[in-house]
């Protein structure tokens, strides 16, 4: 992990020395053991079967990411969000693993966790994630990462050089926008469940703006602090992708993002049980 974050800052190496690393690592490998023992009990071939376990796996570890890159001071409130996530699978069948990913990398150019500054290297895959995205469906990456790369530009520490990524993700998706074919946008506003797992997700992320001050969280390195602005940003920048998403795609942007909008759900009932539990301490000890 040392070789790759002197070409890449996305890198955070899982360090298993932390318990909720450990049990996270442990947690995944169970999952993806027992969703492919159920894919084979269900006549599955070996091949899909492991495939399927795989994308079970992911989508857990990957709301587990996200959560930690939402609310990176409380550690133990990205594991709220994971049993959902593991009901939602089945359900609905495994999420975009492709999208997450493109969530995770982009929360970590704006918040700083990994404690290095984004890469030109960086900037471009993110691009050619977006790129990938779009041709898949999910339209408005490259506008977010257009707003993201706009922030790291100018919020301290600032990445200059992002103000041309931030101008040609932007160029990209107004180009795509106007002449890829076949796209076809309308509001999703008479689908009642669309509408209110949007106002949930607003509701969590109120919640969670609500509930969290500025902690002192250091960054993977340990150099500096992360600034509250960044981690603000970041959360902000998740919440409008998957809303943006649904107001125009509906359920089939929520299958696909669903880990993501959990991941915030997790994080509020988290801090909701710390406040109760604070409430009912007389000494006002949460633990």
């Amino acid at each position: 992990m040392i070789g790759i974050s002197r070409i890449t800052a996305f890198g955070r190496p899982l360090v298993l020395d932390r318990i909720t690393n450990r049990v996270v690592a442990i947690l995944t490998l169970v999952i993806l053991a027992a969703a492919f023992i159920h894919q084979l009990t269900l006549a599955a071939p070996f091949t899909g079967a492991l495939v399927t376990a795989a994308a079970t796996a992911f989508a857990v570890f990957l709301c587990w990411a996200i959560g930690r890159e939402i609310d990176p001071a409380y550690q133990w409130s990205a594991f709220v969000a994971l049993p959902f996530t593991l009901i939602f699978t089945f359900i609905f069948g495994a999420p975009g693993i492709v999208a997450l990913f493109f969530i995770l990398l982009f929360s970590r150019v704006l918040n700083g966790s990994t404690g290095i500054q984004a890469t030109s290297i960086d900037s471009i895959m993110l691009i050619i994630l977006g790129v990938i995205l779009f041709y898949d469906g999910i339209i408005f990456a490259l506008l977010i990462l257009g707003m993201v790369f706009f922030f790291d530009a100018f919020f301290d520490p600032a990445n200059r050089k992002q103000k041309i990524f931030a101008f040609l993700s932007l160029a990209l998706f107004v180009a795509m926008f106007l002449f890829f074919p076949g796209i076809k946008l309308s509001l999703q506003i008479a689908n009642i469940h669309t509408v209110a797992v949007m106002l949930l997700l607003v509701v969590a992320v109120i919640i969670l703006v609500m509930l969290t001050g500025y902690e002192q969280v250091p960054d993977d390195k340990n150099r500096s602090m992360l600034r509250k602005q960044r981690v603000c940003l970041a959360r902000l920048m998740i919440a409008v992708f998957i809303l943006l998403e649904m107001a125009f795609k509906g359920d089939q942007a929520f299958v696909l993002l669903y880990p993501a909008a959990l991941a915030f759900c997790g994080a509020a009932l988290y801090h909701l049980g710390r406040r109760f539990k604070k409430a009912r301490s007389p000494a006002g000890d949460v633990g």
